[in-house]
C-alpha cells in the first residue's frame, strides 16, 4: 500500500517522518520525535560510543539512565549484555541477553548473542577438563606460542632464584656465631579462621570496590542459590554478594541489585523482602539477614554511579509477613533498622 500525506496527498517513501512538500509530520513521527525518545537516543548513542572506546563505567551509566526511563528498552538490556562480554564477565552478560529476551523473545541478534556466549562456555568447560586429567608440569607448561614461553622462563627464574636464597641461608648458617641458639629466629605469623572447615576462594565481586573479595565455599553456593530463587529471578533482582558473618555464623549480610539498577523506595522494599524470604528458605540455619541495595543515583554534577542507597535487617521471625503477594507497605515493618540514601527516589 502506497504511503501518502494526510494534507496534500503527496506520494511519501515508508520511513519518512514528515512531507518533503507540505512539511506535516506523518503519523507516528510525533512519538518517535518526542524529547524522551531524542533522549534515549542519545544516551544509546553515548553508550554505543564508549563501548567502542573501551570505556565500560560509563557506557553502562548510559545504558542504566535509558532503563530508568524505559524499562523494557531491549536494546540497553543487549548492550549492557555487550559491555560485560568485552570484559569476559560472561554471568553478567549472560544475565542481561536473557532479561532482554524476557521483553523481546524473538529477537534473531540477541539470540545470537546468548547462543554464542554459552558456547564459549561450554567450550571453555571442555577445555578445563581435559587439562585436568594432565601432570602438573603439563598443566603448566600448556598454552600457545608466547604465552608457554613466557611460563617456563619465569618458571625457570623462580627456580634458580630459590637456589640462590637457598644457597645463600646456607651459608649464613654455616658462619653462625657459636652462643646464637638455632631457635632463636621467630616463626611466621599464623592466620587461621573461626571455622577451620572454611576454605578462603578468591573470586570477583561487582559490589566492592577493588574487586576481589574472599568467599567461602558455601557462600559461593548461597549466593547461587539466591539468584535461582524463583521468587528473586520473576521479580529480576540481581544478588551480587553473600556473606554469612564469622562471629556467630546466623547472620547472612547480602547485597542485591534492582531490575535496571532502580533506586525506587517501593521496589527496593519488596525486593528487599524477596531476598529476605530466599535468604531464610535456602539456609535453615540463618536467624538474622541483614540486607544492602545498590542502585543508580546522579553524583553532584547530574552523572549516574552505583552507590548503596538502603540497608536494613530482618529477622526470622518476620519471614511471615514477606509473602511474595506482600505491598510495600506490608513488608517495610518487618525491616528493621532502616537506613535510606537521600539520592533514593520515593
Amino acid at each position: 500500500m502506497t504511503k501518502t500525506c494526510p494534507e496534500c496527498k503527496t506520494t511519501l517513501t515508508d520511513d519518512a517522518l514528515e512531507c518533503p512538500a507540505c512539511g506535516a509530520l506523518i503519523t507516528g513521527a510525533e512519538e518517535r520525535e518526542s524529547p524522551e525518545h531524542r533522549d534515549v537516543e542519545v544516551l544509546m548513542s553515548a553508550a554505543e560510543m564508549h563501548l567502542e572506546r573501551g570505556e565500560y563505567d560509563e557506557a553502562i551509566d548510559r545504558c542504566t539512565a535509558v532503563l530508568q526511563q524505559d524499562p523494557e528498552n531491549a536494546a540497553a538490556h543487549i548492550m549492557l549484555g555487550d559491555i560485560y562480554a568485552e570484559q569476559e564477565r560472561v554471568q553478567d552478560a549472560a544475565r542481561w541477553y536473557e532479561m532482554a529476551l524476557e521483553i523481546e523473545p524473538d529477537n534473531r541478534v540477541c539470540i545470537e548473542k546468548l547462543e554464542n556466549l554459552r558456547r564459549t562456555l561450554s567450550e571453555k568447560d571442555d577445555d578445563s577438563e581435559s587439562t585436568r586429567n594432565l601432570g602438573w608440569f603439563d598443566r603448566f607448561v600448556i598454552g600457545r606460542g608466547f604465552e608457554s614461553s613466557i611460563r617456563i622462563i619465569t618458571g625457570a627464574s623462580a627456580a634458580f632464584a630459590a637456589l640462590l636464597i637457598a644457597a645463600g641461608l646456607v651459608s649464613l648458617y654455616s658462619h653462625k656465631q657459636p652462643d646464637q641458639a638455632v631457635g632463636d629466629s621467630y616463626p611466621p605469623e599464623q592466620f587461621s579462621y573461626p571455622d577451620s572447615r572454611r576454605k578462603p576462594v578468591v573470586v570477583e565481586s561487582t559490589s566492592a570496590p577493588g574487586g576481589l573479595l574472599e568467599r567461602a565455599d558455601h557462600e559461593i553456593r548461597l549466593l547461587r542459590q539466591l539468584n535461582d530463587n524463583q521468587l528473586v529471578y520473576s521479580r529480576r533482582i540481581a544478588v551480587d554478594d553473600a556473606r554469612v558473618d564469622p562471629r556467630g555464623k546466623v547472620t547472612l549480610i547480602v547485597t542485591f541489585r534492582n531490575h535496571g539498577n532502580s533506586a525506587n523506595r517501593e521496589e527496593i522494599l519488596l525486593n528487599s523482602g524477596a531476598v529476605a524470604s530466599a535468604g531464610f528458605s535456602v539456609n535453615p540455619q540463618i536467624a538474622m539477614i541483614n540486607v544492602r541495595c545498590v542502585a543508580s543515583v546522579p553524583d553532584e554534577a547530574g552523572r549516574y554511579q552505583m552507590d548503596l542507597v538502603f540497608v536494613a535487617d530482618v529477622g526470622r521471625g518476620s519471614a511471615p509477613a514477606l509473602k511474595p503477594n506482600s505491598t510495600a507497605e506490608q513488608i517495610a515493618p518487618a525491616l528493621k533498622n532502616q537506613w535510606w540514601n537521600p539520592l533514593a527516589r520515593s
